[in-house]
């Protein structure tokens, strides 16, 4: 029997663990981590004060501050998950793909 590379879409031999072409494992187990509740507690408690630093002194009857405000909330937000993802897929031998 042969299995298809996720990666490279090539035909490898089942008994393979490793793809002949590309060199990516064909069979790892990704565990998911399940956030315990003191970890909750602290993401929650941070997003509140990143949320209270950017707002605070703020016009809040200014829709413009607002949308300013919100840019740099999900700016930092979206750079905290992309580099919280790359650090998660690092145990992977082919983490970039």
């Amino acid at each position: 029997m042969h299995q298809i590379c996720p990666f490279c879409k090539k035909l490898v031999s089942e008994e393979h663990t490793k793809c002949l072409y590309c060199g990516n494992l064909l069979t790892f187990e990704v565990k998911k981590k399940r956030l315990t509740k003191k970890e909750v507690i602290f993401y929650v408690i941070g997003f509140l004060l990143l949320f209270i630093t950017i707002f605070y002194n703020r016009d809040l009857t200014n829709f413009s501050e607002i949308r300013e405000g919100l840019i740099i909330l999900v700016l930092i937000t979206g750079f905290a998950v992309f580099f919280g993802r790359i650090r998660n897929m690092r145990d992977r031998d082919s983490w970039w793909w």
